[in-house]
């Protein structure tokens, strides 16, 4: 039997509500990435509200809305009508591969678009395990895709506190607060 481990600040699908084994209600979660599902004590999680996930300033057009990411300083600020509306540390994808075949970890240069957004999404391999060296990422929340083919995406962090370090597989690593507001 193994353990799937959740974490404080992550995001879930909830699929189901049902009994617990202590006869309480349990949510029926389901992790979008090996299509398993999971069951959680209710208590344990609070449901996001739809405000979370909503535009904050909907009335502002998107060619009046950028985000520029300084990779050498790695901050983020955010604008609207030349106005920064957000400015924050991240971590950025680091600068070396893990072996020489290994994919590039460094985030990309250029210009992008969103191009899709996830309220949570599961990164990483794919596999279970109990290796916390393995890039196992559940519920990772806030997820902004701007360059989808590869996955990388403006996103939350709950592994990590080391903003303004490279620390990523090249997405833009942000506190959830500041990742709910960009998404």
């Amino acid at each position: 039997e193994e353990n799937y481990l959740l974490y404080y600040g992550s995001n879930h699908w909830v699929v189901d509500i049902d009994a617990g084994p202590d006869g309480e209600p349990w949510y029926v979660i389901e992790n979008d990435l090996l299509r398993l599902n999971f069951f959680v004590p209710a208590e344990h999680l609070r449901p996001i509200p739809d405000n979370d996930l909503t535009p904050i300033r909907p009335e502002v057009p998107l060619g009046n809305k950028r985000i520029e990411i300084d990779i050498i300083n790695q901050r983020l600020t955010a604008y609207e009508y030349n106005e920064v509306v957000l400015a924050s540390k991240v971590s950025t994808g680091l600068l070396h591969r893990s072996s020489p075949n290994a994919v590039p970890l460094a985030t990309p240069k250029g210009d992008f678009v969103i191009q899709s957004k996830m309220p949570s999404k599961h990164m990483g391999d794919g596999i279970l395990t109990d290796d916390p060296e393995e890039y196992v990422l559940p519920g990772v929340p806030y997820v902004s895709f701007f360059q989808t083919e590869d996955g990388i995406a403006i996103h939350g962090t709950y592994w990590h506190n080391n903003y303004g370090i490279p620390m990523s597989h090249g997405c833009i690593n942000m506190l959830n607060e500041d990742a709910r507001f960009i998404y």
